[in-house]
């Protein structure tokens, strides 16, 4: 894509004598709640290698408890109900390359921003922006693409190689408003995906901008109460029952989304998370180049716990 300004590039944005600021100011990238949320509740866990990745389930009860008489012979049937997802990891890379000539003219006194690093600062501001909007959108039409929150909280088809209809407990709630969004219907979802399991509700609400706004239109202003925890992250955000709801320009138009971090994770490949390769010559080019590279995919394992509204309007 051409410089925003045809008649400033990069190495004239980085070179010239006299600016009002030392560093580029980021004119792209929005803020990455999502993965920030994850984060902060260590749910971006590497694992060792191998593959599949797989995520351990108890998928029904043991059937050997009974009631007995004193002398009844114990029930020692063997005994089934444990299994795993399994999720296939993903691999995406950036590269960075500048010339040497261009590093060249990048230095001395004539340097005010240091180009290779802002040129290393943006491929990793977009390796996450991409990582974000591939978790919150990724729907597997793209076999290469981790897969996402439209697949992992989905009431119907296969989700980590198990299918939904043959095992109702792998779906997650999701209901079809059609129509302006009302506390009633988060309620109802909110309740639903909370099962009765210690400290087992929504810990962030995921939506639009213009959900968020009609929610906040529905509420006294007494109760829009700011959650520190999402706060601290760099986010502003308000509450549904003590759970944060934050918006994400990532997030399709009409949905909301009732995530639960204990049943979700970011899975990267031990090795592979934000590798970074050395800076290089790059061919028989009088360039640098690095590469940074990421393996990994999201997963569940729990998601019946997990929930969305589709189809809301303000």
């Amino acid at each position: 894509m051409a410089s925003a300004n045809p008649s400033v590039d990069a190495l004239i944005a980085s070179t010239q004598r006299y600016y009002a600021n030392d560093e580029f100011a980021n004119q792209v990238f929005n803020g990455r709640p999502m993965l920030k949320w994850l984060k902060a509740n260590g749910r971006t866990k590497e694992y060792d290698g191998g593959a599949p990745i797989l995520e351990p389930l108890i998928s029904e009860e043991s059937t050997s408890f009974q009631w007995q008489a004193a002398l009844t012979e114990v029930n020692f049937a063997a005994q089934n109900g444990l299994s795993a997802a399994q999720y296939n990891p993903k691999l995406s890379s950036i590269s960075v390359v500048l010339d040497m000539l261009t590093q060249w003219q990048n230095a001395g006194r004539a340097k005010v921003i240091d180009l290779w690093n802002t040129k290393v600062m943006q491929a990793k501001e977009t390796f996450s922006t991409r990582l974000n909007r591939s978790f919150i959108t990724g729907d597997g039409t793209n076999v290469l693409e981790i897969t996402g929150l439209p697949v992992m909280v989905d009431s119907t088809g296969t989700y980590g190689n198990i299918s939904r209809t043959s095992f109702p407990f792998w779906a997650s709630y999701e209901a079809a408003v059609g129509g302006p969004l009302n506390e009633d219907d988060m309620r109802i979802a909110y309740n639903t995906v909370s099962y009765a399991i210690e400290n087992n509700f929504p810990d962030l609400i995921l939506t639009t901008r213009v959900l968020l706004e009609k929610y906040e239109s529905l509420v006294l202003p007494s109760y829009r109460k700011e959650d520190l925890r999402i706060a601290d992250l760099g986010f502003n955000s308000c509450q549904f029952k003590g759970t944060p709801i934050v918006w994400d320009p990532e997030v399709p138009a009409g949905l909301m989304y009732f995530l639960n971090s204990k049943w979700m994770k970011l899975r990267p490949l031990a090795g592979a998370n934000f590798y970074m390769s050395d800076k290089d010559t790059v061919g028989k080019q009088l360039a640098n180049g690095m590469i940074i590279a990421w393996a990994g995919n999201a997963t569940s394992n729990g998601c019946r716990y997990l929930g969305k509204i589709t189809g809301a309007t303000a």
